[in-house]
């Protein structure tokens, strides 16, 4: 075993140990870390991108824009009445000994519609290939406009940002409405407010009549309608319906329990939870 963080009395630590370091801090894959700008992408002209302040972690490998500077990228002219993609891509290379991490930016094949990415040279930086690209942004071309930037890497949170989300988990929201009436429509009849995040939602509604069709439905997310549940328990006097779904809320928001009963107006009570998953 040989020592990194020690003192050896010679120049010792290698950009393969740290590489290992940030792999096993930050994973193997390519991110956008939560400092500075995160590298935003601005489009200037249908020619130049300017790639704002940040820092990006590609297998380990480190690179940064320094703080209130940006990095320019030149598309070349697109193509009248034809669409094309190019691939912004960080490249790694290593020549005679010496690293160096930059931008490349490779050209798509024009087409009429739906243009296919270009290919791009991957490998592995600390098996010793060279070069190595990751793209971090598609440039998307509709004619000789140059349309949109997407990011096509995740920004990675810190150690504080994980903690604060793990934290979250488990966290269960919950209410209860009583003798609401309900129809032969849809009516709200309980409803919750939840920040952004990934819920189990359970949702009930008690009829205090026995006659009709008794149906809820739970609504919220992205996920959208949660179906229709039919009763599920029948006594002498009233009726109760319930189901569950999966609410994904990337923004937050509301999540709403709904009833009706094909008979006419009557008295509902209902209950809504969700417990945080993610």
């Amino acid at each position: 075993m040989d020592i990194v963080t020690g003192h050896v009395g010679s120049a010792h630590v290698t950009s393969w140990q740290d590489r290992d370091l940030n792999q096993g801090i930050f994973g193997p894959d390519t991110y956008i870390l939560n400092v500075g700008s995160q590298m935003a992408a601005s489009i200037i002209t249908n020619n130049e991108i300017h790639i704002a302040d940040g820092a990006l972690v590609m297998q380990g490998c480190q690179g940064v824009i320094q703080k209130g500077t940006y990095d320019t990228i030149t598309i070349d002219n697109g193509s009248s009445g034809m669409k094309r993609n190019d691939l912004i891509c960080a490249e790694y290379t290593k020549v005679g000994g010496v690293e160096d991490l930059g931008w490349t930016v490779i050209k798509g094949t024009p087409a009429a519609s739906n243009p296919s990415d270009p290919s791009y040279t991957s490998g592995d930086i600390q098996n010793g290939d060279t070069p190595v690209q990751v793209p971090i942004y598609r440039a998307v071309l509709d004619g000789l406009t140059l349309t949109s930037v997407d990011a096509m890497v995740d920004t990675q949170g810190s150690v504080s940002d994980v903690a604060s989300s793990l934290g979250n988990v488990g966290a269960t929201y919950s209410d209860y409405w009583s003798n609401i009436s309900v129809g032969s429509s849809l009516t709200k009849v309980a409803q919750i407010t939840v920040p952004a995040g990934i819920y189990v939602t359970i949702g009930y509604a008690k009829f205090f009549t026995a006659a009709g069709d008794h149906q809820i439905t739970i609504l919220g997310g992205v996920l959208g309608t949660g179906g229709i549940f039919n009763a599920v328990k029948v006594t002498s006097y009233d009726v109760i319906a319930g189901g569950s779904i999966i609410s994904v809320m990337p923004s937050g928001g509301n999540i709403s329990l709904f009833a009706r009963n094909s008979s006419g107006s009557q008295s509902v009570s209902g209950s809504i939870s969700a417990v945080r998953i993610k």
